[in-house]
């Protein structure tokens, strides 16, 4: 068993995509051993983090006999393996305040490397609840104070790239309003390109241009290396799912699309094609949430 699952992080560590069929097909062998009490912590990790950042979703029963079963282990666990299971719980929507707490409070602070601790920080963004008046928002800050006391968060800027700064040149020579790397405000990341509203636009824009890194390779040759694919990998979905929560509106743009419009002017409709659909999701959101409004004081 412990094979099958480094054979799924060697994948994933490659961000190499793997047909639907087959990881059923690995991950359905690898939980037969689970049922029959093969006691695997470290291969329970590899399996929920391959299925995070490939983006494939077990189906629900299997995901909560990995998850009970990584829980109730009784072999030593490592605080890096924690973070990595609640992180990948978080991008598969199975992680609960509770499960957090069993697995990260359990044991008084121990040593974290950076990228752990933002994995930590990134799984406790996707159980804010949006109601900060409610029992559940105060447990939540407690839970996210012990966590930034226990293990701070030192965020560490990252370099811009040319296809980044031309998009974001591009913004300004259209009139918009619109800043580069721009601190989410989490401690987790910088947002690419941020529009805070203003005249032509009336909602919170968090733009990414999203380049190689963010997406599976289609294949993998020792001859000619990696082919870049068109699939979002499990991170750049994750991220896009916890700036919405903040009340982003998001927009990608792929490096394959940007690279694809060969004129300034393409460029432009592109982006005003992207512009346009987010401020008409705004609009309708907002006037849902009026007319549910609405429905309640009527």
């Amino acid at each position: 068993m412990q094979s099958l699952s480094v054979m799924m992080f060697a994948f994933a560590s490659l961000r190499l995509h793997i047909e639907p069929a087959v990881a059923e097909l690995i991950i359905t062998r690898f939980y037969q051993g689970v049922v029959q009490g093969e006691d695997q912590p470290q291969g329970l990790n590899n399996i929920l983090w391959t299925c995070a950042t490939l983006g494939y979703l077990p189906p629900p029963h299997m995901l909560q006999c990995f998850k009970e079963s990584y829980a109730t282990s009784k072999k030593p666990f490592l605080l890096q393996h924690d973070s990595t299971v609640a992180w990948s719980l978080a991008v598969l929507g199975a992680l609960d305040m509770e499960y957090f707490k069993t697995m990260l409070l359990r044991f008084p602070r121990r040593v974290l490397l950076h990228a752990t601790v933002g994995q930590l920080y990134q799984a406790l963004q996707a159980l804010r609840p949006s109601d900060k008046s409610t029992p559940a928002y105060t447990e939540w800050f407690e839970v996210t104070r012990h966590v930034q006391t226990e293990w701070p968060l030192h965020q560490v800027e990252t370099l811009r790239s040319p296809f980044e700064e031309h998009v974001y040149h591009t913004f300004l020579q259209m009139g918009y309003q619109a800043i580069s790397h721009y601190d989410s405000g989490d401690g987790l990341h910088y947002i690419d390109i941020a529009m805070l509203p203003q005249p032509k636009v009336p909602c919170k824009v968090a733009i990414e241009a999203d380049g190689h890194t963010h997406y599976l390779f289609e294949d993998y040759r020792l001859d000619k290396g990696p082919h870049p694919g068109t699939r979002p990998d499990g991170r750049a979905l994750f991220r896009n799912s916890v700036l919405e929560r903040q009340g982003w509106y998001v927009i990608v743009v792929p490096w394959f699309e940007w690279h694809a419009l060969i004129t300034k002017n393409a460029k432009v409709d592109y982006l005003k094609e992207k512009m346009k659909a987010v401020v008409s999701q705004y609009r309708h959101d907002t006037w849902a949430a009026s007319s549910q409004t609405s429905k309640i004081d009527g």
